[in-house]
């Protein structure tokens, strides 16, 4: 391209090119247009939504590389804090460029050959392990205090903490927070599991699910709230396929007239309940789909005292020009939903009043989707799912409902006509009353299960940063090697925010010394906006105020 370009510097018939960078073209463009018009949402582009879905083990790969990585530079910061070890930069570093090369187009969506997805899945795999095994060296360091790990088979009683890289553990206020367990024992009582003839119902005190002779739901009653989730007539947990024939380009695009043909899969092969050790149920449906021998087995579990319930799905899939989706008909009346960005979230309508609203109908969230009416909503979150469609229909009995559905897996034949087939996993966590914050946490949640080992909690395993009325994305060292503390956040509901930071006390940092630094860590120009860094409180925090879905990246130097 640099070199086409330079063809047409000066080229008789050809608009003349030069290359210039984004800051000095849009200077120009302000310059030349002084009263823009405004838009306001997301520019949708109507064309490449299979891309939020074709390749499903690569983008599987890189969320969990993604999140490993996240993990990786915050345990280690916090040993490297304290002392006990130095910190693996190069390491990381070399890491982080592995799973950035992974993200380049047409990679990441899904789009490039086959060759290109069976090398980015072995570098995957490649980078999961080292990475697993750099979390677990930092966690053996905290909690034995630089010493020789706790050796859980030893003869006499062991010693459990965990350790939770979810910003939102704990009512919001820590990252890197832990707990001791002692025996692990959970307080809750177990979970009733009661057959009725041709369906399974679990209730644990807070929920209530009915699963039928199909292993589909048929009934979630939010107890506390006394409410049903799934609307009259409607089942959820349902697959369901589609032909998949796009016009042109198999593995980009997903075109609208695939949903003029659907097949709700209810078929089942085995279905089987049961309580486990930990008290929590579980039921389990193996079910035959689509005309390849392919199949997916559904597992539906609810722990004691959960407020959720947790979803998994593995899929052999053998099937070639066709796209699975995982369906929830939801009894929130509403005309819109919102969908996880990367630091925050959009509104985007349900409903077809415009040619606009008709051809958004398939769309791209993160880690969550989340519906509601006043006073009541509802989330689903997920491991490593991108595409999703919601749609709005009139309820029996008068107002209207909205079905969140997730893309699972399609059967691209071009460019590779291999693509996607064996087997996938889906994880997915279903939160009734669940507002935009609790739609975030659950899927951090989701994102960042709790590490259990072996060990003793002490001041090493306090979290390094505590934060109040935001969301800590990033703990790491500061690039330019000099010890500093970088710490990156966001305001996540879309409101202004006050906020609050604070520091493990046996860290050496002087938190009056933090200031606002831009992406590359270099001091951010406040003159136009005044900096989000408002001085310290009477205990000692650092004082914040954010904008609505504000980035702010703070430096935090060493004590003098």
């Amino acid at each position: 391209m640099f070199a086409q370009a330079d063809r047409v510097a000066d080229l008789d018939g050809s608009p003349r090119v030069r290359v210039e960078s984004p800051a000095a073209f849009f200077e120009r463009a302000e310059a030349e247009h002084r009263d823009p018009s405004v838009w306001v949402g997301e520019l949708y582009l109507e064309r490449h939504r299979g891309t939020f879905t074709s390749q499903a083990r690569t983008k599987a790969g890189n969320r969990r590389c993604e999140g490993l990585l996240r993990e990786a530079e915050l345990w280690w910061t916090s040993v490297a804090l304290r002392g006990l070890s130095d910190y693996p930069a190069q390491a990381l570093d070399r890491l982080w460029r592995q799973v950035l090369l992974g993200q380049f187009h047409d990679i990441l969506p899904g789009s490039s050959i086959g060759w290109v997805h069976d090398e980015i899945e072995r570098t995957h795999a490649e980078v999961e392990a080292e990475l697993e095994d750099l979390i677990t060296q930092a966690l053996a360091l905290l909690c034995n205090e630089g010493e020789a790990p706790q050796d859980a088979d030893a003869d006499g009683p062991t010693e459990w903490v965990s350790f939770s890289a979810d910003p939102l553990a704990g009512h919001g206020v820590a990252l890197g927070g832990t707990a001791y367990l002692g025996d692990g024992e959970s307080s809750a009582p177990a979970v009733t599991v009661v057959a009725t003839g041709t369906a399974a119902v679990l209730d644990n005190g807070r929920l209530q699910v009915t699963i039928d002779a199909r292993g589909l739901v048929t009934s979630v009653l939010d107890l506390a709230a006394d409410r049903e989730l799934i609307p009259p007539g409607t089942v959820g947990n349902l697959l369901q396929c589609h032909p998949d024939l796009p016009n042109a380009w198999d593995a980009w695009d997903l075109d609208p007239f695939y949903r003029n043909t659907v097949v709700d899969l209810t078929e089942v092969e085995e279905l089987g309940v049961q309580t486990l050790d930990d008290g929590s149920a579980e039921v389990r449906v193996v079910r035959p789909l689509g005309t390849r021998g392919s199949q997916a087995t559904q597992t539906l579990s609810l722990a004691p005292g959960a407020e959720h319930l947790d979803i998994e799905v593995e899929v052999d899939w053998r099937e070639r020009d066709t796209i699975l989706k995982l369906a929830w008909p939801l009894d929130v009346h509403t005309a819109e939903a919102r969908f996880e960005t990367q630091f925050g979230y959009v509104t985007r309508p349900i409903h077809e009043n415009t040619t606009w609203d008709r051809y958004r109908f398939e769309v791209p969230a993160l880690r969550w989707v989340h519906v509601g009416e006043p006073g009541y909503g509802i989330a689903i979150a997920n491991a490593r799912t991108y595409g999703w469609d919601v749609s709005r229909s009139a309820r029996t009995g008068g107002a209207t409902f909205a079905t969140v559905r997730a893309s699972l897996l399609r059967g691209s034949q071009f460019p590779d006509p291999d693509a996607d087939l064996g087997t996938h996993r889906f994880g997915f966590r279903l939160v009734p009353g669940a507002d935009v914050g609790g739609a975030v946490a659950a899927g951090y949640a989701v994102a960042h299960p709790p590490r259990v080992v072996a060990g003793r909690a002490g001041r090493h395993t306090e979290p390094v940063v505590r934060v109040e009325g935001a969301v800590v994305e990033t703990v790491k060292p500061a690039e330019d090697g000099s010890g500093a503390l970088v710490v990156r956040l966001y305001e996540h509901l879309g409101r202004r925010a006050a906020a609050t930071l604070a520091l493990a006390p046996d860290v050496p940092l002087d938190l009056a010394q933090a200031h606002e630094v831009d992406l590359h860590e270099q001091p951010r120009d406040t003159i136009d906006q005044p900096s989000a860094v408002r001085g310290l409180d009477e205990f000692g925090h650092l004082r914040l105020a954010l904008g609505p879905f504000q980035i702010l990246t703070l430096r935090i130097s060493t004590k003098s």
